[in-house]
């Protein structure tokens, strides 16, 4: 279900500023856990659009050990969309909000991209108070990502008894969600 703000939010495709990736190419998703609970859904929006799926999630994995995977997987998969869902780990750990650590995020987007790829992250979703950082994870990747970051906070989706996780039925919508959003944003 979308809060009454997400719809707004969802689409602004006034004016594109860039075309479309074409069909027939790579969307390839990278990331940790709730990247793995997205999979199928994304491989499924990405076949009904005509557009080959690499998926390369691992459960427990924060935006530093990405840094030494990312490069290996642009390279094998040659994407033209790479999509990133990171940031709840090093939310539940000791995240440094210096500029170290959005130089990270934007180490991270720049070898994604480092073979043309668009770069989309997706946004953690609203995460519990006891994951204290998360704010301060979400603006540092914000900041790097401008105008190329899905804000999950702005829909509601639901979540598993952990409240970090959604249930399969949130993965679900959340996807779907995305895929409108990048269609809206003319990614895809």
């Amino acid at each position: 279900m979308l809060s009454f703000t997400a719809a707004a939010f969802l689409c602004h495709c006034l004016q594109a500023t860039h075309v479309p990736i074409k069909s027939g190419t790579t969307v390839l998703l990278v990331g940790d856990s709730l990247a793995v609970g997205m999979t199928n859904e994304i491989r499924y929006q990405s076949k009904s659009s005509g557009f080959n799926t690499a998926v390369h999630a691992i459960g427990g994995t924060s935006t530093h050990q990405w840094l030494h995977l990312i490069t290996a997987d642009v390279k094998k998969y040659r994407p033209t969309l790479v999509l990133i869902s990171l940031g709840t780990n090093d939310s539940a750990r000791n995240f440094d909000s210096t500029k170290r650590s959005t130089a990270v995020y934007k180490t991270l987007s720049s070898l994604a991209g480092s073979t043309g790829a668009r770069v989309v992250w997706i946004g953690p979703p609203a995460l519990p108070q006891l994951l204290s950082n998360s704010s301060k994870v979400k603006d540092a990747i914000k900041q790097t990502m401008i105008n190329n970051y899905f804000d999950s906070d702005k829909i509601v989706i639901s979540m598993s008894h952990d409240k970090i996780h959604p249930t399969t039925a949130g993965y679900t919508f959340w996807t779907r969600e995305l895929w409108k959003w990048l269609k809206c944003k003319c990614i895809i």
